[in-house]
C-alpha cells in the first residue's frame, strides 16, 4: 500500500469506543471528549455498544454533546467485533481508539495528530495512567505500576516503540491502514491489540510514543476478574503462537528468566499441579485482599506479580495440553533454535 509521507494539516479524526455494561464510565468519557478543543471542529465519535444491558443505549439516546456521536448496537460478540463495526462506519482520516474507562486530557487528539501529520504510516501509542490521587486495590495498583514502568522506558528511550506497546485503550492509526489489514481478529478476546499491531507492522508502519497524549485510566476489575484475565491471557498466548507469532511462548519464556528467582521457582512449582496451584491461589489471594495488610504494599505487589505469572502460564499450559511439561517443551525448543542459529553462523 503506497501512502505518501507528506501530510495535510487538516486531518479528520474518528474516535472509536467499544463498550459493554459501563454506562456511567462511558458517559463520563463522552462528556470529557466534549471538553476537548477538537470537539467543535469536526470530531467524530463512534460508540459500538456490544450487547450492553445496563441502560447504556438509553443514556446514549439522551446525552447532549457538541460533536458528532454515532452509535452502533450489536449482540455481545467481544471488543474486537465492536471495534470492527465502528471502524467500518468511521469516516475520519485517523482512527483514535479509546477504552470506555478512560478520561482524555486536553492534548490527546492534538498529540496523536502531530505524528500523523508528519507520517502517514504512523501508529501512535499514548500513555494510560492512573488519575492523580486515585487509590486502587493492590491487584490494579500492580497493573498500573507495570504499565507506568513501560511508559517510562519508552519516554527515556530505553525501549523502542513497537507493536508490543500498542494498547487500544489509547492508540491511533490511519483508517485506511486499519482497513487494509482487515481490522481486528475477532478470534481473540485477549492480545487483540498486539495481534492487530503485528499486522500493522508488516505493512509496514512506524510506531511512535506520544508522552503528551495522556488519558487517565481508572480500571474497575474485581480480584476474581483480574485472576480470570491473567489465565485468559495465557490461553490466548498459546492461540497467538499458533495463529500469529510462532515463537511467542518461547519469547515469553525467555522474558520470564529475567524475573527474580523466587517468582520463577513459584511458577515452576505450581503450573501443571492442581493442588499446588490451588494452595498458591488461596494463600496469595487471601493476603492480597485483606485490608488489614494494606500497609504491606510491596509484599502485596510482589504477590500479585507471582500470582499473575502462575495463572498466565497455567492458561498457556492448559491451552497447549502440556501441563507441567510446558517448561521442558519450551526449553527444548529454545535449545534447538540456539543450535540452529549457531550452525548457521558457522556454516
Amino acid at each position: 500500500m503506497d501512502v505518501e509521507r507528506a501530510q495535510p494539516a487538516d486531518l479528520t479524526v474518528s474516535v472509536i469506543v467499544p463498550t459493554f455494561n459501563r454506562c456511567s464510565r462511558l458517559e463520563r468519557l463522552l462528556l470529557a471528549i466534549d471538553r476537548l478543543p477538537e470537539s467543535r471542529t469536526g470530531l467524530e465519535v463512534i460508540v459500538a455498544v456490544d450487547g450492553a444491558t445496563d441502560g447504556t443505549m438509553e443514556m446514549l439516546h439522551g446525552i447532549r454533546l457538541g460533536y458528532s456521536l454515532r452509535v452502533i448496537e450489536q449482540p455481545n460478540r467481544g471488543p474486537s467485533a465492536a471495534r470492527n463495526a465502528a471502524l467500518a462506519a468511521a469516516t475520519g482520516d485517523v482512527v483514535l481508539f479509546l477504552d470506555d474507562d478512560v478520561i482524555p486530557t486536553e492534548a490527546v487528539v492534538s498529540e496523536h495528530l502531530r505524528h500523523h501529520r508528519r507520517d502517514a504510516r504512523a501508529a501512535v501509542i499514548g500513555p494510560m495512567i492512573a488519575p492523580p490521587g486515585l487509590r486502587l486495590p493492590p491487584w490494579l495498583q500492580w497493573e498500573t505500576t507495570i504499565v507506568a514502568r513501560q511508559y517510562q522506558g519508552l519516554q527515556t528511550g530505553r525501549w523502542k516503540p513497537t507493536e508490543r506497546f500498542f494498547y487500544t485503550g489509547n492508540a491511533s492509526v490511519r483508517r485506511e491502514l486499519a482497513l487494509a489489514i482487515g481490522g481486528f481478529n475477532e478470534q481473540f478476546t485477549r492480545h487483540t491489540d498486539r495481534e492487530f499491531a503485528l499486522r500493522l507492522a508488516a505493512l509496514p508502519v512506524t510506531f511512535y510514543f506520544a508522552p503528551g497524549a495522556i488519558v487517565h485510566h481508572e480500571p474497575d476489575r474485581t480480584f476474581a476478574t483480574w485472576m480470570h484475565v491473567a489465565y485468559e491471557y495465557g490461553r490466548h498466548a498459546a492461540l497467538f503462537e499458533n495463529g500469529v507469532a510462532p515463537n511467542y511462548l518461547s519469547e515469553m519464556r525467555q522474558e520470564s528468566r529475567q524475573r527474580n528467582a523466587l517468582s520463577r521457582a513459584l511458577t515452576h512449582w505450581s503450573v501443571g499441579h492442581r493442588l499446588r496451584r490451588r494452595a498458591v491461589t488461596t494463600l496469595f489471594g487471601w493476603f492480597i485482599t485483606q485490608p488489614a495488610f494494606d500497609h504491606a504494599v510491596r509484599i502485596k505487589l510482589w504477590l500479585c506479580s507471582g500470582l499473575w505469572n502462575v495463572l498466565y502460564w497455567q492458561g498457556a499450559a492448559d491451552m497447549t495440553n502440556l501441563g507441567a511439561g510446558i517448561w521442558r517443551t519450551l526449553d527444548a525448543r529454545q535449545h534447538r533454535a540456539g543450535r540452529a542459529e549457531a550452525g548457521s553462523r558457522t556454516g
